[in-house]
């Protein structure tokens, strides 16, 4: 009895041992691509963030395909920028600022494909959400749309 209790605590012991290694060596944040791609990425290096991002595994790491998204956009390449939010925009994280930035950004890449239906949504989304990018931009979108007719001074 005294040696299966023994074997029952090793085995719990050793499962617990196996998850701290796991988690400390092999998790997401110690990606040297991920480290690399957000460097990258903060110093506006954008094409070489993009080419560190696409290495990371995005299912593991659901935030990069904002960060993704966002790259192309400051490229103008906006067909893959897009692509990357709208896969950010349909994983919402619980982080509200990067989903604030996403649905901006979501706007302004189908304002420069010339989908100002959707552009007017998504800006409309982040206005409701509080993001001042997307209250300004849903603003001068709008005003363009609907243009102020000069009054006449007769």
């Amino acid at each position: 009895m005294k040696k299966t209790i023994t074997f029952i605590i090793g085995i719990i012991a050793l499962g617990f041992f196996i998850l701290i290694i796991k988690n400390n060596f092999f998790n997401e944040s110690n990606d040297p691509f991920l480290e690399k791609g957000f460097q990258a990425y903060e110093n506006k290096n954008y094409n070489e963030a993009i080419l560190y991002f696409e290495k990371v595994d995005i299912n593991k790491n659901k935030i990069i395909s904002g960060y993704l998204g966002d790259s192309y956009l400051q490229i103008e390449e906006y067909v893959p920028a897009q692509k990357y939010l709208l896969k950010a925009y349909t994983e919402k994280t619980d982080e509200p600022q990067y989903f604030k930035n996403t649905v901006n950004n979501l706007a302004l890449s189908y304002l420069m494909l010339n989908d100002t239906i959707n552009a007017l949504k998504y800006f409309k989304e982040g206005a409701d959400l509080g993001n001042p990018s997307s209250i300004q931009n849903l603003e001068l979108l709008e005003q363009t749309m609907h243009p102020i007719t000069p009054v006449s001074s007769q």
